[in-house]
């Protein structure tokens, strides 16, 4: 059972399940990869493909909660 929930928090997503874990659009992940005045969404390269780790995207919204 541990293992299982070890493996769901290193999986990768694509840019589509990554735009609609943060409720955003593809086209919002795309433009931050490139902007210079980006908000540090964090992703990963491989190859050609954009994939992004759910564990990362979760911290991302931890530390940018505004209370």
């Amino acid at each position: 059972m541990e293992d299982q929930m070890e493996d769901q928090e290193r999986l990768l997503l694509t840019e589509r399940e990554a735009a609609q874990l943060l409720a955003m659009s593809t086209h919002f992940l795309r433009r931050d990869r490139i902007s210079n005045s980006s908000v540090g969404i964090p992703y990963l390269r491989i190859g050609a493909a954009v994939r992004y780790r759910r564990s990362d995207l979760e911290g991302w919204i931890e530390r940018n909660i505004k209370v």
